[in-house]
């Protein structure tokens, strides 16, 4: 470019700074390529160290819920057999218990028999009033048995007493509330129908007055100590041993 501007020739001599410039320029871009592609490499270097790290924090936490979920399936299967064990342990001992329940039941059903058998007793023997009056009092109960509707106030206006006199009178001879004595009724005379198989136990509740089974058999559970199917079931059981 000097010897062309030494000659005069300005043209020539700009074409070579053109020259110069780009060569330049060249240069310097092909060094920028290369720190670029060198970042590039290195940032993706980075990135595969990061996914390898990745991969393996996942094997690792794969690993673990691995061995929590065959933990986890061990303690099921552990909880699950002692359940079971424990569920046939406690059928056993519900046979036990309802073995000694059922015969305590008999113990109590004729207590509760002997309570009633004096209001029971033929006409012609000698009769307190206490007697005749609870004599009265269970043939009222008896004769409107299958009346789910009878209350102590129906009871009450049978035995030409006010509730509160009723009230008083039955409490003070039996030590329960006339609605019990009815319901006790009720109970010993379903008891009595499910012994001699009459009926069964859903169409026997009917008869006695109660509309709900679910009520009838709560009541009669807590009555006798156990179930009406279970007072069923063992009264059979005891009859074919026999």
């Amino acid at each position: 470019m000097d010897v062309k501007l030494k000659q005069g020739k300005g043209e020539e001599a700009l074409a070579y700074l053109r020259k110069s410039y780009a060569a330049r320029d060249s240069l310097i871009n092909t060094s920028k390529i290369r720190q670029i592609v060198e970042l590039e490499t290195k940032h993706e270097l980075q990135l595969k160290e990061k996914n390898i790290r990745l991969l393996e924090s996942e094997k690792r936490v794969q690993s673990l819920l691995a061995n929590l979920l065959m933990a986890s399936i061990a303690f099921v299967v552990l909880i699950a057999a002692t359940l079971y064990y424990l569920q046939i342990y406690r059928h056993r001992k519900n046979r036990e218990m309802l073995n000694l329940e059922i015969d305590l039941l008999t113990q109590r059903h004729k207590e509760i028999e002997d309570r009633y058998r004096s209001a029971m007793v033929p006409e012609e023997l000698a009769e307190s009033q206490d007697q005749k009056f609870l004599k009265k009092a269970i043939s009222v109960v008896e004769a409107n048995i299958s009346d789910a509707l009878f209350s102590v106030d129906k009871m009450a206006v049978e035995m030409n007493m006010s509730r509160t006199n009723l009230h008083r009178k039955v409490k003070s001879m039996t030590g329960f509330p006339p609605g019990e004595l009815v319901r006790s009724i009720r109970l010993r005379k379903a008891a009595k129908l499910i012994a001699n198989r009459v009926d069964s136990a859903t169409q026997i509740a009917q008869l006695v007055g109660f509309d709900d089974y679910s009520h009838f058999s709560k009541a009669f559970k807590k009555h006798f100590g156990v179930s009406p199917t279970q007072y069923g079931t063992h009264l059979t059981a005891n009859t074919r041993m026999k």
